[in-house]
């Protein structure tokens, strides 16, 4: 900054800048540094997956998700985004599926969900693995027929309509 009666140098600004960031940092996180965590301001939501329709606002906060402490940047693994500026790190973008495939032994895979298998909200599965995705953990994926049949709980068969003439 520059004015008729001062000349802000490079040490100036910086040492504004920081002095800005960590008031900032306090007001959200409070004092105690040792118990700031990342997660805290940086929080993934998992809305519905019901279509947008008038009342879905109203029960929304039935069947969404989160916020869930969430890790990355836009540069890690974890690539997770949050708009630029105005101090909010509400996740906007995550990775809703992560996929390890060992093309050696294909039933040592390993993938985990966001949140579960069903789009359905009074299902088990609906939201059964989102610890396991916040935590950076997977769930076997299993390839061959008899790892498949070893790993299933239940087996659901679908026949087709016999055919009208």
């Amino acid at each position: 900054m520059r004015s008729e009666d001062q000349i802000e140098t490079r040490d100036d600004i910086l040492t504004r800048a920081f002095a800005d960031a960590y008031g900032a940092a306090v007001a959200q996180l409070g004092d105690d540094r040792d118990s700031w965590r990342w997660g805290a301001l940086h929080t993934a939501t998992f809305p519905s997956t019901l279509p947008q329709i008038a009342s879905a606002s109203l029960i929304e906060p039935f069947i969404g998700r989160g916020p869930a402490a969430t890790a990355g940047t836009i540069n890690a693994i974890n690539a997770t985004q949050w708009p630029l500026g105005g101090g909010d790190f509400a996740v906007h973008t995550a990775p809703t599926a992560r996929l390890l495939i060992d093309l050696s032994a294909l039933d040592d895979s390993l993938m985990i969900l966001s949140t579960g298998h069903s789009g359905h909200p009074y299902s088990p599965h609906y939201d059964d693995i989102l610890t396991l995705w916040q935590d950076h953990n997977y769930h076997p994926l299993p390839w061959s027929r008899g790892a498949v049949e070893a790993a299933s709980v239940s087996r659901l068969i679908l026949n087709p309509a016999a055919a009208n003439p």
